[in-house]
């Protein structure tokens, strides 16, 4: 049910006071000393670059047998990889061979893990007299077609096995043939609560793929090569980190500081976004991990997305490092006038780069000629027409495993030793500094207020007086929409009809500084959500802080420094007001509306058809319900599900209206000690609970 539904039948008329009172969306940071529309990211921004910009490249030897240990270890965790995976059988087998001139396409088919199928195309060369190189394609992610697209794909592996090489295209997860239920891109969210990520997934595969190269007899494992564009570019260079049986790489259109990366290329697909790998290390620092092998990196110029200015500055500290090693010769950098992809200029300079370091030619770019490719409708080069096997398992499927094992766990954590966990999900909070609040009382109410969160982030609000004899309460109101929507929301009017007084406030990247129509520049929260998981400090945990410097503040003002504080939030405000109350007790009580209290609806396929992000909404939309991006705490499942974090409040009391999907109820029940969850409330109602309970 809607909230409006079940509040609609219940609306308050318009109290006097306030219609009088309602400034009609003033912006209250005007004079604040922040840009209001971008102040969110920023300050996400600002942060990045003072970590990012104090990392160097190895200078010496020591700094890279340390640097090595340190980024391998980092990197691995980004990608979810630490542990690997349990390297089961790979059942793989040719479905079909198909015979083309100079060469054949077998389509194989192997399990990356356990009924987890990965649909491949293997170009092999004609009358192989000995073992081959061969070389692993790993696929952009911007390409439906995934292995078959005729453009940036089948070009390369042709060209390459009339070069004599065994070439290897897969679908990765959510293309092709992979583009099947449960192993949807926008499924890195998911994801993200167990630590992981797409590209983790995605590299894995690349793993396995060139372990099944490894079984084959036509394959020489001392000459094995990788190249992709974009995402594949990603998987290119992070496999290659990761796996020393890459004897050499040609990342495309990705090789890019990340610092550059996220102040000038803008928001980018799920998939590049590593939990906290912004907190750990700078792109060029992982070329420690590759180095001496060698390494070709080929960007485009303009590319929007992968700008060539971080592009330089990454491979003149690739350079230095391979330096140090006396294998300057081993990496090398070139710029193309084309558009972001994988097109023939590009192809040309990898075939003369493979040429030369693992069959020993000139190294000289190497022209194509023609190629003829298979067109992605007709399904030629599928290896399943039909569809995948009945037994076939998928992302989702994995998840949740994963979290039933969370579910299944014994609890015994101590509540502090919880709280603690819980900030570093939130990748810690900052130091405290001075509010610098800015107050202002008009003769009609409400008060203004600006106040600091921290440096960088300025919280707009109002003050409003109860409207009848003081219940001694303040309820903090948080909204999504901002603290605008005080002014006509029935819960609001009944809170101050109560005897109630209400701090609304905007949260970062709410109300005035949220995204607002017609204004395309504004960072929507697809992009805070991942950049501040790519950050380590996720947008939730930021406005969590948010909530606790709200609670400071009203421990100053002289209005309500007396005053018991109960919270009131909406949508993923709810649980906002959840986490804060969770971290923090000076919260008495809580009413929320829509509020996620398990992960089990996140664990779930999606029903939207975003192919790498969505920019339109700030939910993904699950087969249980809509979710808000930023719920999706990287590792958050590895501390908790959300009853035993919100057990925290215990024994204060909660009210739950109309909660996201609680297929549940019995367990949060059993969970959360004093919660009450309703479908439906009058407002009245939510403010005669919420004023009785804060005590």
């Amino acid at each position: 049910m809607k909230r409006r539904s079940f509040l609609g039948s219940a609306a308050l008329p318009l109290l006097p006071e306030l219609a009088t009172a309602q400034p009609g969306a003033k912006a209250l940071l005007a004079e604040g000393g922040v840009k209001p529309l971008t102040m969110a990211i920023d300050h996400v921004l600002t942060e990045i670059g003072d970590a990012l910009s104090c990392r160097k490249a190895p200078s010496s030897n020591a700094e890279l047998e340390n640097s090595k240990r340190r980024v391998r270890e980092a990197l691995l965790a980004s990608l979810g990889l630490k542990p690997f995976p349990e390297k089961t059988p790979l059942n793989a087998r040719i479905i079909d061979r198909l015979k083309r001139p100079g060469y054949s396409i077998e389509k194989v088919v192997f399990e990356s893990r356990p009924d987890f199928f990965v649909t491949s195309n293997v170009y092999v060369p004609d009358e192989l007299r000995e073992r081959a190189p061969a070389v692993l394609s790993p696929t952009g992610h911007w390409m439906k077609t995934g292995k078959e697209d005729p453009t940036h794909v089948q070009p390369r592996c042709i060209g390459l096995a009339k070069r004599g090489y065994i070439v290897l295209a897969y679908d990765p997860i959510g293309q092709g043939e992979r583009l099947a239920p449960g192993n949807h891109h926008s499924l890195g969210f998911t994801s993200f609560l167990f630590g992981a990520c797409n590209m983790g997934w995605m590299v894995w595969d690349s793993m396995r793929a060139l372990d099944y190269l490894l079984t084959r007899p036509d394959v020489d494992s001392a000459r094995i090569g990788i190249t992709g564009a974009s995402g594949g570019g990603a998987n290119t260079f992070y496999t290659a980190a990761v796996d020393e049986r890459i004897r050499a790489a040609v990342p495309v259109v990705f090789v890019c500081t990340y610092l550059e990366w996220f102040r000038y290329g803008g928001d980018n697909c799920i998939c590049d976004h590593l939990p906290g790998f912004m907190a750990r290390f700078e792109e060029y620092e992982i070329f420690s991990l590759i180095a001496p092998r060698p390494m070709l990196i080929l960007n485009s110029y303009p590319d929007d997305g992968y700008p060539v200015s971080g592009a330089r500055i990454s491979f003149a500290a690739a350079r230095k490092i391979y330096e140090l090693l006396g294998a300057a010769e081993h990496v090398d950098y070139r710029e193309f006038g084309t558009p972001h992809g994988y097109l023939k200029q590009q192809r040309e300079a990898m075939y003369g780069w493979f040429e030369h370091h693992l069959k020993g030619g000139s190294g000289e770019a190497q022209t194509e000629g023609a190629v003829e490719v298979e067109r992605p409708d007709s399904k030629i080069l599928h290896c399943f027409p039909l569809g995948m096997p009945r037994q076939a398992r998928s992302m989702v499927d994995f998840n949740r495993r994963a979290y039933e094992t969370v579910r299944s766990r014994p609890w015994s954590a101590a509540k502090a030793e919880l709280r603690d966990k819980l900030i570093a999900a939130f990748g810690a909070f900052p130091d405290k500094t001075p509010l610098y609040a800015r107050r202002r009382a008009p003769a009609s109410s409400p008060a203004t207020i600006v106040l600091r969160s921290e440096t960088g982030i300025a919280l707009p609000a109002y003050l409003f007086p109860p409207q009848s004899r003081s219940r001694n309460t303040v309820a903090i109101y948080l909204h999504p929409r901002g603290k605008e929507t005080s002014f006509d929301d029935p819960v609001s009017h009944a809170l101050l009809a109560a005897g109630c007084h209400l701090f609304a406030v905007d949260l970062r990247g709410f109300g005035e500084t949220g995204r607002r129509s017609g204004v395309p520049e504004y960072p929507d929260e697809f992009q805070c959500s991942t950049d501040t998981a790519a950050q380590g400090k996720p947008i939730i945990g930021q406005r969590v802080w948010d909530v606790i410097r709200i609670l400071d503040y009203l421990e100053t003002d002289p209005s309500t420094r007396s005053l018991r504080v109960a919270a009131y939030g909406e949508g993923v405000c709810a649980n906002v007001a959840l986490f804060a109350a969770s971290l923090d007790e000076r919260i008495k009580t809580i009413a929320c509306t829509g509020a996620l209290l398990s992960y089990r609806p996140a664990i779930q396929e999606v029903r939207d058809t975003v192919e790498l992000y969505n920019n339109e909404t700030s939910e993904l939309v699950t087969a249980a319900a809509r979710i808000h991006y930023s719920l999706y705490v990287p590792g958050i499942l590895n501390v908790a599900d959300l009853p035993e974090i919100y057990s925290l409040i215990a024994p204060r009391r909660v009210l739950a209206i109309n909660p996201l999907c609680p297929e549940n109820l019995v367990e949060i029940r059993n969970k959360i000690a004093g919660m009450e969850i309703r479908e439906q409330l009058q407002p009245q109602d939510v403010a005669r609970w919420m004023a009785v309970n804060a005590i």
